[in-house]
C-alpha cells in the first residue's frame, strides 16, 4: 500500500516514516471513507482546525475551504492504491525541516461499505483488554484497552466512547468529563432516541456500574456501534444495542461528503 507524504507517493517499504519523522508528528487521526464519501469529513476537518488553534498554529492550506486540498490528496492515493469500497485512512500531520505542517496518508481497505456488526462481540478482559474474534468486515484499529482512573471510574477507551444501558437509558460520559470527542457523537446520541430510548450524560462512570447493567456497547465514527458481550464472567443481551446499531446506519448510510 502506497503511503502518500505531502503530494509524494512512496511504497510501504520505503523508510519514509523513520524515528526522525514521527517525533515530528503532532497529531493522529483517522477517517473513514465509503465508496466516494468521507464520512463525518465536516466533523473531522472541523476537530483538526481545533486542535491546530489550540497549539497556537496557523491553518495549513490543504485544510482551507473545509478541507478541499486534503479531500483531494485523499482520492488521489485512493486512486493510486486501487480502493474502491470502504477504506480507513490514517492522517498524521507532522513539521518539516522548515516546521511548515505537512501531511502524511496511509491507507488500510476492509470489506464492507456498511458499518458492520460484530456478531460474536467484543470481550473485555478482567484486566481491561478488549479482545475479539477476526472480523473481515471491521477495520484493524478495533479498540484495544478500557482505561480506569485512579477512582475506579471508567475514563475512556482507545478510540472510542463508552456506552452502558440500565432499562430504557443509556449511560455516556458527558463531553466535559472525559469523553472521547468522537465526530460520531451527536449520531450516535441520536440513534439512542431514534431507537426510543433516553441518553443520559454523568460525570462519572463508575467501574462497578459494569456488572449491574443491561447490556454495553462502545461507539466511534470509524466501526460505529460494536456490542459488548461480556465483562469479567458478566454476559451482555444485545437487544437494545442492535436497535441502536440499526437506527446509527439509518442515519448515516446516504451521509457523507463526496470527493
Amino acid at each position: 500500500m502506497l503511503t502518500l507524504y505531502d503530494g509524494q507517493f512512496f511504497d510501504a517499504a520505503a523508510p519514509i516514516l523513520t524515528a526522525d519523522m514521527c517525533d515530528r508528528v503532532f497529531l493522529r487521526t483517522a477517517l473513514r471513507v465509503n465508496r466516494t464519501k468521507l464520512m463525518f469529513w465536516d466533523e473531522n476537518i472541523e476537530q483538526m482546525a481545533k486542535i491546530l488553534c489550540d497549539f497556537g498554529a496557523d491553518i495549513p492550506p490543504f485544510l482551507l475551504r473545509d478541507g478541499a486540498e486534503l479531500k483531494r490528496q485523499i482520492r488521489r492515493a485512493l486512486i493510486r492504491n486501487r480502493l474502491y469500497r470502504s477504506t480507513m485512512v490514517v492522517i498524521r500531520l507532522l513539521h518539516d525541516d522548515d516546521r511548515r505542517i505537512c501531511y502524511m496518508l496511509h491507507m488500510t481497505a476492509f470489506d464492507t461499505e456498511e458499518y458492520a456488526w460484530h456478531e460474536n462481540g467484543l470481550y473485555v478482559e478482567p484486566d481491561f483488554n478488549i479482545r475479539h474474534l477476526p472480523c473481515p468486515l471491521l477495520p484493524d484499529r478495533l479498540p484495544r484497552k478500557l482505561y480506569i482512573d485512579n477512582a475506579d471510574n471508567i475514563s475512556n477507551v482507545s478510540s472510542c466512547n463508552v456506552y452502558i444501558i440500565v432499562g430504557e437509558e443509556v449511560i455516556m460520559l458527558a463531553p466535559s468529563c472525559g469523553a472521547i470527542a468522537d465526530p460520531a457523537n451527536q449520531t450516535v446520541v441520536e440513534a439512542i432516541a431514534a431507537a426510543g430510548m433516553t441518553p443520559v450524560e454523568v460525570s462519572e462512570l463508575p467501574l462497578a456500574s459494569l456488572t449491574t447493567a443491561d447490556e454495553m456497547f462502545l461507539a466511534g465514527h470509524l466501526y460505529g456501534i460494536q456490542w459488548v458481550k461480556s465483562f469479567a464472567g458478566r454476559h451482555y443481551l444485545n437487544r437494545q444495542t442492535r436497535r441502536i446499531a440499526t437506527a446509527f446506519n439509518s442515519a448515516v448510510i446516504n451521509k457523507g461528503t463526496e470527493m
